[in-house]
């Protein structure tokens, strides 16, 4: 009988080597008496808090499904920790204590194997038990004390009854080969492979329970383990159940000697749930969750593996195509980011119909997508698919009662010409398709060299225009409004300027888009804003002109702009209605009601609006008269360079028209000659800008103007 005392430094530096060596052990110590004489490890992560040296080891025992005392048995079995993970558990006897040492089932091989090997040796000690159980009728004949051998007796029966337990109720299926074949099995192996009883299984070959296509593979496991004198090996492969249905499967094979004779045990597990969710998580890291397109890392996988296989193709190219979608902004401001996904999904599925099953569509976020053509027999190829792209996304997207129509800008980059890395010649062809936006909508362009120091360049601008704003570098122009009726000035229009320390004054056609592309128009416009705002504040208070400033749709709708405008105007000093905010008419009308609710806004702090390039764009009756608009500017395009056409008298016509009726002022742009001075007043506009009568002025110049 055992008595309690203190683990022997043997066993507690055994597992404590394992404590040092491993990355996720455990180990307990029990005594005879339920009492934990010793612990180590992270043994809340298998669910045992709080069981230090000297507690009860209730919770251990039933967890253990009161495996204890365990009697110098062996027992190997698996738990669900806490966490949901699995634990492979071994308990054994050593040095009258009860070991349990837990190991993540996710542990590499070589630590299992290890753990195998040491306790195979207590399991061969376990049969030696079990053969001289056979010898106990002889034994029984020379003891004299019938109730030590009756003890002897229970003690074994109640060895043999743990194991049997174990073996039986384990969710792991396990069996033993002898030659490769079926000695034993336990009820999980049956249940796994879809047999009833035990017999139909004993003596047929393991490999029946494999995939045909895979036995060599488990052939050559086992050969090389048996060369190799391995005891224990790890590896996946695929089972195959009595009805022929095939299943993913874990085995962990470990060989001992018995009685001269090698036998193999193999625990297996049917991992076909666990495999589906790693296939899943692979394909997710790989492809975008809204269209299921391959996204950036898959394409530049494939892009890369036929960058590799182009050499040995000498007659065929290869092409990457960029496909960004015009003004898609507008969708989902317009409609809701719903609908918006749908029109991206379906974009997604007319892109993949309009190509071979050889190339790669992908999303790489947002409405960007590129495509991959691989065996092109000339460049024109890659153009001829362009075209066709645009033709499919140029079909309307219907939602419910919305028709949503889309168009798109293509950058192509050839392979040899742009370059032979995947990074750079998806960069290719963003620029590419960059160059095709400015432009025009709905075009494709192919990349030059010459694209690439543009880039570089624009690049260039985008830096240093950051810091013009930090230096305080962009300034205003201001161009003279006049009546019409008598010449006299009424206000000026703010034009922005930037003195670049390098290059001298640039023209905002220059720096404007690049602001507009990289987000730098809102502060921009506001720098202009507020400089605007004060050269108008310094004037004498006899000339209590007006000046306009342009205003972005993205300064606009930009969160906390009324606030800012306000605070411009009480720190200039500016009277409010002395200000005139010049909005385009495509940018209001872009989400016309939210353009509304603004505008009322900022129509609190008495400021004025005109709608600049009337005309040019598309005009909606039905929001015009809702809005709080104060002037209707004309285009200089119906103004013309010489004289006005008949066309464009017409239209001019309409507008001053349109303008008296709705209670607006009219100012024409581009008024050059004195011709179109006559004529614009014949017509009855109220107000004029253009060199006839002066261009942009420095600040100083166009206060003397007034002085004059």
């Amino acid at each position: 009988m055992r008595t309690e005392r203190q683990p022997p430094p043997s066993v507690q530096a055994y597992l404590e080597g394992w404590l040092r060596r491993s990355r996720s052990p455990a180990y307990l110590l029990v005594s005879a008496g339920g009492i934990v004489a010793g612990a180590g490890g992270d043994l809340e992560r298998y669910g045992l808090e709080g069981l230090d040296e000297g507690a009860p080891a209730a919770q251990a025992v039933y967890l253990l499904e009161g495996l204890f005392p365990l009697d110098d048995s062996f027992v190997l079995f698996r738990v669900e920790t806490p966490a949901g993970r699995f634990a492979d558990v071994h308990l054994f006897c050593a040095e009258e204590m009860d070991c349990v040492l837990f190991l993540d089932s996710t542990q590499e091989v070589a630590e299992r194997a290890e753990v195998e090997e040491a306790l195979h040796r207590i399991l061969e000690s376990l049969q030696r038990e079990t053969d001289n159980a056979l010898a106990l009728p002889r034994a029984m004949a020379v003891v004299q004390d019938i109730g030590e051998r009756r003890r002897a007796e229970e003690a074994l029966r109640q060895s043999q009854s743990k194991f049997q337990a174990v073996f039986e109720n384990s969710r792991d299926a396990i069996g033993a080969l002898s030659a490769a074949n079926h000695a034993l099995v336990n009820p999980a192996y049956l249940r796994m492979f879809g047999y009833t009883h035990e017999a139909e299984l004993l003596g047929t070959p393991f490999l029946d329970v494999i995939a045909p296509e895979y036995r060599e593979s488990v052939r050559e496991q086992a050969r090389r383990r048996f060369s190799t004198a391995d005891l224990t090996a790890a590896y996946e492969t695929k089972g195959l159940r009595r009805d022929g249905s095939i299943f993913d499967l874990d085995v962990l094979v470990s060989r001992y000697e018995c009685d001269d004779e090698t036998y193999t045990l193999v625990i297996l597990r049917d991992i076909t749930d666990r495999k589906a969710t790693e296939a899943k998580l692979i394909h997710d890291a790989l492809h975008d969750s809204l269209t299921d397109l391959p996204n950036r890392a898959l394409f530049l996988d494939r892009l890369q593996q036929a960058l590799n296989r182009l050499p040995r193709r000498r007659s065929a190219g290869l092409a990457v195509l960029f496909v960004d979608i015009d003004r898609f902004k507008l969708v989902n401001d317009s409609l809701g980011h719903h609908v918006g996904d749908y029109v991206l999904v379906t974009i997604a599925r007319r892109l993949t119909s309009a190509l071979r099953s050889a190339d790669t569509v992908a999303r790489l976020g947002g409405d960007e997508f590129v495509v991959l053509l691989e065996d092109l027999a000339a460049s024109e190829e890659a153009f001829r698919v362009a075209e066709r792209l645009q033709q499919e996304l140029g079909r309307p997207v219907r939602w419910h009662d919305h028709e949503v129509f889309v168009t798109a800008s293509i950058g192509i980059a050839l392979a040899g010409a742009a370059t032979s890395r995947p990074d750079e010649l998806l960069r290719a062809a963003d620029i590419a398709m960059y160059r095709a936006k400015r432009k025009g909508l709905a075009r494709y362009e192919i990349f030059t060299p010459e694209m690439q120091a543009d880039a570089l360049s624009r690049l260039q601008l985008e830096s240093d225009l950051h810091r013009a704003l930090e230096r305080g570098e962009i300034d205003v122009y201001l161009q003279p409004i006049v009546s019409v009726a008598d010449g006299l000035v009424a206000g000026f229009e703010a034009l922005a300027r930037w003195r670049h320390p390098q290059r001298g004054l640039v023209l905002p056609d220059e720096f404007i888009p690049v602001a507009e592309e990289t987000g730098l128009i809102t502060p921009l416009g506001d720098a202009i804003l507020r400089r605007a705002c004060e050269w108008a504040a310094r004037l004498p208070a006899a000339s209590p002109v007006s000046v306009a400033v342009n205003c972005s749709v993205q300064q606009l709708n930009s969160a906390g702009f009324a606030d800012r405008l306000g605070q411009i105007l009480a720190e200039t000093g500016l009277a409010p209605a002395r200000l005139r905010l010049e909005i385009t008419e495509s940018g209001i009308m872009s989400n016309a009601e939210a353009g509304l609710m603004m505008l009322r806004t900022l129509r609190l702090l008495d400021v004025r609006f005109h709608l600049d390039d009337f005309g040019l764009g598309y005009s909606s009756m039905s929001y015009l008269h809702r809005f709080p608009i104060d002037g209707l500017k004309i285009h200089q395009s119906f103004i013309g360079p010489s004289e006005v056409s008949p066309e464009h008298q017409k239209i001019v016509r309409t507008i001053l028209n349109l303008g008296r009726d709705l209670g607006m002022v009219t100012i024409a742009e581009g008024v050059e000659t004195p011709a179109h001075l006559e004529w614009l007043r014949a017509a009855g506009c109220d107000y004029a800008q253009g060199f006839l009568i002066a261009p942009p002025l420095p600040p100083d110049d166009a206060r003397a103007l007034l002085a004059s």
